[in-house]
């Protein structure tokens, strides 16, 4: 289990195409929304950087110009420890809005989408088994330039479902998606698929994708526990980067797993704060 630590001295740490973004540098300011689910769909970041020293923001916008695509990363968390909290392609970028004596950097970014949209795989075979069909989407994904690393909550995942399903030689015959493939695999494996940061990752009902459940204290939360009935709840507390979807979360005595979990921070203001989408654990 992991309680809350010591909420103070948030720190962030942003490097917004190639440029390190240092934090609160005299009259900097960092504002960042990021959404994560379990869902195949890209986790989204939108980051607004308020006065960006004009070499940084000139080379950010000149690398994304020039190469079509650049990264975003995004650590936050308190007391000078930082967890990743987003990695992905920056889509747009608007480098010189004003706003008063405000020059803003408007970013939105995503991870793996890319990779989800454009590549097409083939596998043909009669004993082709759940792990070859992720190893081959995965193959590639590396071989069109978006490679994406097995994270180990896949083969978790796999070693839990039944061996007649798993090691079952399955007729394949495929041309078409990469991302079809791995919908076969999680199919037959009564699981869910996504990427998050490069990594693929497998969620099964019941089963976290990794770490300790987080217990969420009383003095934390920013709203009132809303729970609809179906055993969906939502909750918005201050932000811990430790929560994240997949990831047990134990609410006044309660286990839920977070399906959904909105992040938001404003280096001028607090509190940061996660808004999370839980399901009850039966």
């Amino acid at each position: 289990m992991i309680t809350f630590g010591r909420m103070f001295k948030p720190v962030l740490v942003a490097i917004l195409a190639g440029q390190v973004v240092p934090f609160l540098e005299g009259g900097l300011r960092v504002a960042f929304t990021i959404t994560k689910t379990l869902d195949k769909t890209p986790d989204v970041a939108t980051c607004s950087f308020y006065n960006l020293a004009p070499e940084r923001r000139i080379a950010a916008q000149t690398t994304f110009s020039e190469l079509g695509r650049a990264r975003l990363s995004i650590r936050a968390g308190y007391d000078g420890i930082a967890i990743d909290l987003f990695a992905g392609d920056i889509r747009r970028m608007q480098s010189t809005r004003r706003v008063g004596p405000d020059v803003i950097t408007e970013v939105r970014a995503d991870d793996g989408g890319d990779a989800l949209a454009d590549v097409n795989a083939q596998l043909y075979g009669a004993d082709v088994k759940v792990r070859q069909m992720v190893d081959v989407a995965l193959a590639f994904f590396a071989a069109n330039g978006h490679p994406i690393t097995k994270h180990p909550s896949v083969d978790i995942v796999i070693g839990a479902a039944s061996p007649l399903i798993t090691e079952k030689g399955w007729s394949t015959a495929h041309n078409g998606k990469a991302t079809d493939l791995l919908d076969q695999a999680a199919r037959l494996c009564e699981a869910r698929w996504f990427v998050r940061g490069g990594f693929l990752h497998f969620a099964a009902r019941n089963l976290p994708l990794d770490g300790p459940a987080v217990i969420v204290e009383r003095t934390h939360w920013l709203s009132e526990l809303d729970e609809d009935g179906s055993g969906l709840a939502r909750l918005s507390v201050l932000m811990d980067p430790n929560i994240e979807p997949g990831r047990p979360v134990v609410v006044q005595g309660m286990p839920f797993r977070v399906e959904a979990a909105t992040y938001a921070g404003d280096t001028e203001s607090g509190p940061w704060s996660v808004a999370m989408a839980m399901r009850r654990v039966v």
